[in-house]
């Protein structure tokens, strides 16, 4: 399964956050908040699982369990994609356990390990259907995501380094538009070549209590890759022998600055509940891109 159906999933994630979120401004804690949100969140694990096997796997054969190796598709774009997913689900998920009064270190693993057993389902659910297959990477991947999150959780109870996001269009989809995406959706979550992930490292979180720098100003260190058409290989011509364009594949390396909006003061509840709910985006600032082609300066990278 590619990784972008596994990250709609988290829409569910998302809207319960912001759902609990909203609904409580007093600091006080009602007893049955833990309770509501087990349950919240085991409906939502049901519904997008079930909803995932009807709209995804019903048209698969059902085959005895087996893996194979996709590690050097997309020159490990998607596998970065799966890393992402899970640091993200199991920050929304820690936020809501905390909002339901369990502490830091309890709060932060349950999150990381439902989140780990959700993404796991999806990879053994995989791992059952003719076309696909249960992809060790895959899970590694996933295992990173929520390590990543859990260490910092439980190290610093913040996280001073986070997973973001950030795509723009490209002109590759127009050769594989069932592959890459046909409109701006779908290219937003299918074409590589237009999508970016960052380490987005909170400066501040780094430095001395007393230190004036700016709590929200964030370094990220971004991933991309272009020139691909296809997974392992571009292919050289399309399904009615017309040659494709030869693309060179290649990988970027950006450096630039974020925003962290989690550490933005705000005084109205709403105001944190959708800065919270958008911080996995990237903003766009000036980069560098460091590839085989040299240095060069982006006034405006997306």
């Amino acid at each position: 399964m590619q990784w972008w159906v596994k990250h709609i999933a988290g829409v569910f994630i998302i809207f319960i956050y912001c759902h609990s979120q909203a609904q409580v401004a007093s600091d006080s804690i009602p007893p049955h908040r833990l309770r509501n949100t087990i349950i919240g969140e085991s409906i939502a694990y049901s519904a997008t699982v079930s909803s995932l096997y009807f709209v995804w796997y019903a048209d698969q054969d059902l085959v005895p369990m087996h893996s194979f190796n996709d590690f050097d598709e997309w020159m490990q774009m998607d596998k970065i994609g799966h890393l992402s997913t899970a640091f993200l689900f199991s920050e929304y998920s820690n936020d809501l356990y905390r909002r339901a009064g369990l502490k830091n270190n309890s709060a932060a693993c349950w999150s990381a390990g439902q989140s780990l057993f959700f993404l796991s389902t999806l990879e053994v659910m995989d791992g059952f259907s003719s076309g696909w297959g249960f992809s060790w990477s895959d899970m590694g991947a996933n295992v990173l995501g929520c390590g990543l999150f859990l260490s910092q959780q439980l190290g610093w109870e913040e996280q001073r380094i986070r997973m973001k996001f950030s795509s723009h269009p490209t002109s590759y989809s127009q050769y594989r538009p069932h592959l890459l995406g046909s409109d701006f959706a779908s290219r937003t979550l299918k074409d590589y070549n237009g999508q970016t992930y960052w380490l987005s490292l909170n400066i501040a979180s780094f430095l001395k209590s007393e230190s004036r720098f700016p709590q929200w100003i964030n370094l990220a260190f971004g991933y991309g890759a272009e020139g691909m058409i296809g997974g392992r290989e571009n292919p050289a011509y399309d399904a009615n022998g017309n040659p494709y364009p030869v693309f060179q594949r290649y990988r970027q390396y950006y450096l630039s600055f974020d925003i962290d909006f989690r550490k933005i003061p705000v005084k109205r509840k709403w105001q944190r509940v959708m800065l919270n709910s958008l911080n996995w985006i990237k903003i766009p600032f000036p980069a560098l891109e460091f590839s085989e082609g040299g240095i060069s300066f982006r006034p405006f990278y997306f």
